[in-house]
């Protein structure tokens, strides 16, 4: 995908979906609880600073957040037999609360605070498929927890299963569980190398307040191994009818080992989504055949050397905004025909003076009021309109084979 990832990124959207085995239907009515009472807390990221000084790091301080509304209809895991004490498996009562929440869209599966234990090898895709919109809310990051450990280093298994997922029944059309938020909680994928915390095929869907921590997988490129995936399964030639639309992230942490190629946040073929209040340790994160996409308040931290802190890939009218890198800045990028365009990024600081930034194939790329390392212009063919302005920044450096032209506030001398 970059100078520093082993990846196709056509063939990593290309993945197969698999049918899933259809959810065990519902448990008997009853068993509600008031949400009335419960308090919630969630982590909030702290924004990066819009100015041009540069300053160390700082690390995200978890802060309360009342919540988004969600439904009286409250379905509690732990009265479907759920264990908070992560002395057993939780997987089949989990999916039992969620089978009923189903007969009621809109309602809430509650996990109380706790430790959740995923120790079910099914040879499935997935732990938990929602079907039907339903609000999917913790006690608040630090006091509720799910651990996947049916991962790489669960005996007979070739990769791990992916936490939650709004499945969509074919390619071409989303999820039935369109409209879920995911809220309050932290999700470790991570100890057990178990795969994908959160796989979204479904429009209008909410993650918020979430702490992820991502799995570890370095051996090579794994599709399976990201922290979490807002995609459709598009490319080049289908794309057209595969777009979903109106997904938000918000206040969310992801904790990655960031090795061979493997992003911490894949942001694929969506359409008037969002992106804020972000934080990103490991391999940073990829925009992929995107439309009119914003992302604003977000750190990266990257662990391996001299990776790109996001990728932007056959992408139109992207807008980024506050961003801190403490390595490599960004790169935008086309994939086949499809060049990006229209991308804005403004403020945004690259720790390291001596990383770079790099634009490829692309059309009118705006850089505003931000603190850059070296900026390469590096296009495969054509790179048309690029400026730079109120911004500091060092080395310009142009691909002669190539044509780069219509720069504004840059040269490719300086």
């Amino acid at each position: 995908m970059n100078m520093n990832r082993n990846t196709n990124p056509a063939k990593s959207k290309l993945i197969p979906i698999v049918a899933v085995l259809a959810i065990v239907v519902a448990a008997s009515v009853g068993y509600l609880s008031s949400s009335s009472n419960r308090q919630r807390s969630g982590l909030s990221a702290k924004s990066p600073s819009s100015s041009v000084s540069v300053s160390p790091v700082s690390p995200v301080v978890p802060k309360a957040d009342t919540g988004p509304l969600t439904s009286n209809t409250v379905f509690t895991v732990t009265n479907y037999g759920a264990d908070p004490t992560g002395l057993k498996d939780s997987t089949s009562a989990i999916r039992s609360a969620i089978a009923a929440a189903e007969a009621v869209p809109g309602s809430e599966v509650y996990f109380p605070a706790g430790r959740y234990i995923l120790t079910q090898n099914l040879h499935q895709l997935y732990d938990f498929v929602i079907n039907v919109p339903v609000h999917i809310v913790g006690a608040g990051v630090g006091a509720t927890t799910i651990v996947n450990e049916v991962g790489a280093k669960t005996a007979g298994v070739m990769r791990g299963t992916d936490m939650f997922v709004i499945q969509s029944l074919n390619d071409s059309t989303s999820g039935g569980g369109s409209g879920t938020t995911i809220y309050n909680m932290t999700l470790d994928s991570r100890s057990y190398d178990a795969g994908t915390s959160i796989l979204d095929y479904g429009n209008n869907t909410v993650l918020k307040n979430l702490l992820v921590y991502g799995p570890t997988s370095m051996v090579g490129y794994n599709p399976d191994a990201f922290g979490i995936r807002v995609i459709a399964i598009c490319n080049a030639t289908n794309r057209a009818n595969i777009m979903r639309v109106g997904n938000v992230v918000d206040n969310v942490t992801i904790i990655g080992n960031g090795g061979a190629g493997n992003t911490e946040l894949d942001f694929s073929c969506q359409v008037n989504s969002s992106i804020d209040n972000v934080n990103i340790t490991g391999n940073g994160m990829d925009f992929y055949f995107c439309r009119n996409v914003q992302m604003q308040n977000a750190t990266f931290v990257s662990v391996v050397p001299r990776d790109y802190s996001w990728v932007i890939t056959s992408s139109h009218d992207i807008s980024m905004s506050n961003i801190t890198a403490s390595d490599n800045g960004g790169v935008v990028q086309n994939d086949t025909a499809d060049v990006t365009s229209n991308i804005a990024i403004a403020n945004e600081i690259m720790k390291n003076r001596l990383a770079s930034i790099r634009i490829g194939d692309a059309q009118n790329v705006s850089i505003t009021g931000s603190v850059l390392g070296n900026i390469l212009l590096w296009p495969s063919n054509v790179l048309n309109g690029v400026s730079v302005s109120s911004s500091q920044f060092g080395r310009v450096s142009c691909k002669s084979s190539a044509s780069v032209s219509a720069l504004v506030g840059i040269n490719c001398s300086s």
